[in-house]
């Protein structure tokens, strides 16, 4: 989940000569209390999500098995990038999206970032994760957060890091609106014969 925090800018406050008394000069000390906790309060936190990559493309570094049609992988739409195994064991490189769009202000405090990937195993056997990492930079990321659970069987948005994630790394706006930022997959056969990996899209918050 990219969430962002906005830094309130700092004022100065003056003081003001009131020729209207005691009773005058404390209400107007009253109203600057006033004004002094609200510019102490608590910024507001916003998320964005963006689910369209501009850019999915197979890359090397990971696994043997490539990715069809990675491009399919751009948006949510039932058109899939995919990855036929042989057998168990067999790995993909990795399917890399970026360019998601982000147009966070420049004073944003990134909090955190969640990504769901929408795959599929339609085959019978069982597909898991080989790698969940995020890109920064056009680098794919080392923290890893895996999962070891079976691939559903159906089109299904299965989430990883989250609001308070920062997946091992530090962020500013520009590393989040950056053309070069997004997340990459790989995945496994870790049972069965011969099946086949379905990715259909991916989306930051």
């Amino acid at each position: 989940m990219t969430r962002i925090t906005h830094r309130r800018p700092t004022s100065s406050a003056t003081t003001v000569h009131s020729p209207l008394g005691p009773v005058h000069r404390t209400v107007a000390t009253v109203a600057l209390a006033l004004l002094g906790l609200l510019a102490a309060s608590p910024a507001a936190a916003n998320t964005v999500t963006k689910s369209s990559a501009g850019t999915c493309v197979d890359a090397t570094g990971i696994g043997t098995f490539t990715w069809s049609t990675p491009a399919n992988a751009q948006a949510s739409d039932n058109a899939y990038s995919t990855a036929a195994f042989s057998g168990n064991n067999d790995a993909s490189h990795f399917l890399k999206c970026t360019g998601f769009g982000f147009s966070l202000p420049s004073n944003s405090l990134i909090q955190g970032i969640q990504v769901e990937w929408e795959y599929k195993n339609a085959t019978s056997g069982t597909i898991i994760d080989n790698a969940i990492r995020v890109v920064k930079g056009g680098t794919i990321g080392t923290t890893d957060k895996k999962s070891s659970a079976g691939w559903p069987a159906t089109d299904t948005f299965v989430s990883y890091g989250g609001s308070s994630d920062l997946w091992g790394d530090s962020w500013t706006a520009s590393d989040i609106n950056g053309s070069s930022f997004g997340a990459a997959l790989s995945t496994v056969q870790a049972s069965g014969g011969s099946h086949t990996a379905s990715v259909d899209s991916v989306r930051i918050t």
